[in-house]
């Protein structure tokens, strides 16, 4: 490649892909993510623990909690994360309608470099995140 614009092209077709960037040697990929099993009980277990100041949760005081499949549900608008303290997490009210079962969510986020380009497919309920692996019911329950 010889130009600028030559590599532009080259990565608007391999995005989906995956490529490594010939200006850079960054890699460059557009992932397709989706609300999973682990990042619906997440949510749960996040809105379940007592919060701060303002109702924002330390994340490292979420019992249960593993992994940090949480943080994407920022894509979705469930959950923000404090710019001042980026321990500090809380529920959207649109992820406190989501995890009450009364929100549903557009099933795929496309995201590229940490940013979010767009959504897709059907809208899911919190339900159909957990899919059959957990019980809403008692999860909601706490037991």
């Amino acid at each position: 490649m010889e130009t600028l614009e030559e590599a532009r092209e080259f990565l608007r077709q391999k995005r989906h892909d995956g490529a490594t960037c010939p200006c850079c040697k960054q890699h460059v990929q557009v992932y397709r993510r989706t609300i999973n099993a682990g990042m619906a009980v997440a949510l749960i277990l996040i809105s379940r623990t007592p919060p701060m100041d303002n109702d924002w949760v330390d994340i490292r005081t979420v019992k249960g909690l593993r992994g940090g499949d949480y943080a994407k549900l920022r894509y979705w608008r469930l959950l923000e994360q404090n710019e001042e303290s980026p321990g500090l997490w809380r529920l959207t009210q649109r992820g406190l309608q989501f995890v009450n079962d009364r929100e549903r969510v557009t099933r795929y986020a496309h995201v590229y470099n940490g940013r979010l380009l767009k959504v897709s497919g059907e809208a899911i309920s919190i339900r159909q995140a957990l899919g059959n692996k957990f019980d809403y019911q008692k999860l909601m329950a706490g037991t």
